[in-house]
């Protein structure tokens, strides 16, 4: 496969990796409070029981490391409207260990020289997306949880149509949990960051295949047909083109 220089996404950290590597087991769980919605210091620091000062301090902190963003909170009485803190997208709910444990995994294929890379790794990425998609939905057996490489199945409590855009619903909040940043409103779904960018570029037949394998195997998952799955690897400027169906 060959990869034009300057397309395809982004890093999931978007530069911000140093910043992350060395927060401080304090700073790090004032970033793990945050999320879309703004919040303020006072509410941090009540949560975290630290005095407010210091709550602002890793907030500024944070948003300095590019971990956060900082915007006014709606006026709730005299005065200037006090600052509110939100997580930056890429660092919303990300699970870091599941990375790591997919590069054990990749290590362990590469020690075995597999004759057909792409099928293997396809299919590793198959359970990997129902294991995931499981956990998302309370534990094994949950979610309609099946075998890799079972043949897809239209649910049977609801129309094909209906169940498909629920499937592809919980799909798409799956790959931005993990750092995808999918756009959903666009045709195909546009991807504009991918956590393992770099040795996508030197092994896209090994990373992509996984993350078309993860979108199947979550989507087998719920019960939904994985006919038409395709992932089109930096072939956007800006991003990897997923289509469902």
């Amino acid at each position: 496969m060959h990869i034009t220089e300057g397309w395809g996404p982004r890093p999931t950290t978007d530069g911000a990796a140093g910043a992350a590597v060395v927060l401080s087991p304090q700073r790090r769980r004032v970033l793990d409070t945050l999320d879309e919605h703004p919040v303020g210091a006072t509410a941090v620091a009540r949560l975290l029981d630290l005095h407010v000062n210091t709550a602002r301090e890793h907030l500024e902190g944070l948003v300095e490391a590019g971990l956060a963003t900082r915007s006014r909170l709606a006026h709730s009485g005299r005065g200037r409207p006090a600052w509110g803190y939100a997580a930056e997208r890429a660092f919303r709910g990300r699970p870091p260990g599941e990375y790591a444990s997919l590069a054990g995994l990749l290590a362990d294929f590469v020690i075995e020289q597999s004759d057909d890379v792409s099928a293997d790794m396809t299919r590793l990425g198959r359970s990997w997306g129902a294991r995931l998609m499981a956990a998302r939905a309370g534990g094994p057996g949950a979610a309609g949880q099946v075998a890799p490489d079972a043949p897809p199945a239209a649910s049977p409590c609801r129309p094909e149509g209906e169940s498909f855009r629920a499937a592809e619903a919980s799909v798409i909040e799956l790959m931005d949990e993990l750092g995808f940043a999918p756009e959903a409103a666009s045709t195909p779904i546009r991807l504009l960051q991918c956590p393992m960018l770099e040795v996508a570029k030197e092994r896209p037949e090994v990373v992509c295949s996984v993350h078309r394998g993860l979108v199947e195997g979550a989507l087998q998952a719920l019960g939904a047909s994985v006919e038409g799955v395709r992932l089109d690897a930096f072939a956007a400027r800006d991003a990897c083109l997923l289509r469902l169906r």
